[in-house]
């Protein structure tokens, strides 16, 4: 069955990281920003490059060793001789034939014999494995088709009463997730859901998931009448007041705002702490707990603080 939904928030995207042993069992599992991804992803690499250097030579020479036991009597003779160019020149045309396609067939086997070495060395050298999973985070809300609804009904509508749900879509398409706009209405199709401790539902979407627009696209009007509310900036005065009251709603924890970093600071290995203040005059205090190798717990960039 499909099922129409208004995507009322979208965040930004996340890695679901696994580190598990030599036996496949996930000893950590870890939520990471893309930076975050990215910073996995070139420290895997210069890792990887630095330990199949140190087993490459090592390697080779084995390999080496082993495949060139095999190797036809005249290219032994060849290679052991003083000079392995007139030694060629010297052999009979069957024995040239089975000396170049032996170096043919040597130069493949060997580069595929190191390769597998180099892996199995580096499996031993560090017998944890990782893997991560792209997914989007949206909060969703079904669509109101007010043909379906009566003009009283329509009218008396109350659109914080209609609930909204979240959504993880995995391993999404660019071409799906360019539909994944704030405010838009998409019909989908094969979405699993489950619910949780305490009763709240969870929608999962994957690459199987089928998604589309709908035919007739509705109006500005009509989505609002589904539950959608475009962002706006929130001061820190209301988020601090409304923080005291939060009730059920999913979107009541989010908030917008347009402030200025005044500081960041490391409380310890694992966790920063920013500074925030905005035209209010009120000072907020925003944590973050991180790895202890975070050089940019908040996703700054170059962006810089105050002195």
């Amino acid at each position: 069955p499909a099922i129409d939904l208004v995507v009322c928030r979208k965040y930004p995207k996340l890695y679901l990281e696994h580190i598990s042993d030599s036996n496949h069992n996930i000893v950590e599992t870890l939520h990471l920003t893309e930076a975050e991804e990215a910073e996995r992803l070139s420290e895997h690499e210069a890792r990887h490059q630095l330990t199949s250097e140190k087993y490459a030579e090592e390697a080779r020479t084995y390999c080496a060793k082993e495949l060139d036991e095999d190797a036809p009597e005249e290219w032994k003779k060849m290679v052991a001789s003083g000079s392995p160019e007139d030694f060629y020149q010297q052999l009979g045309e069957n024995e040239k034939i089975n000396v170049d396609n032996w170096e043919k067939k040597r130069t493949t086997l060997l580069h595929g014999m190191v390769l597998k070495s180099i892996q199995d060395s580096l499996k031993d050298d560090s017998p944890n494995q990782r893997s991560s999973v792209p997914y989007i985070r949206l909060l969703v809300r079904s669509f109101s088709h007010l043909e379906d609804l009566s003009l009283n009904e329509a009218h008396n509508l109350n659109t914080d009463e209609i609930p909204s749900v979240e959504l993880l879509f995995w391993r999404v398409s660019e071409q799906v997730e360019s539909l994944l706009k704030e405010g838009s209405v998409l019909r989908m199709k094969k979405l699993a859901a489950k619910r949780g401790r305490f009763d709240e539902i969870t929608l999962t979407a994957g690459p199987e998931t089928h998604v589309e627009p709908l035919h007739h696209a509705p109006t500005y009007q009509h989505i609002l009448m589904s539950g959608y509310k475009k962002r706006v900036p929130t001061s820190l005065v209301s988020i601090n007041i409304e923080s005291k009251r939060i009730g059920a709603n999913r979107e009541t924890r989010d908030f917008d705002v347009a402030a200025c970093i005044v500081k960041v600071l490391r409380v310890s290995r694992n966790k920063s702490l920013a500074y925030l203040t905005d035209e209010s005059g009120l000072v907020l205090k925003l944590f973050r707990d991180h790895k202890d190798h975070a050089v940019d717990p908040f996703s700054l960039g170059a962006a810089q603080t105050g002195p």
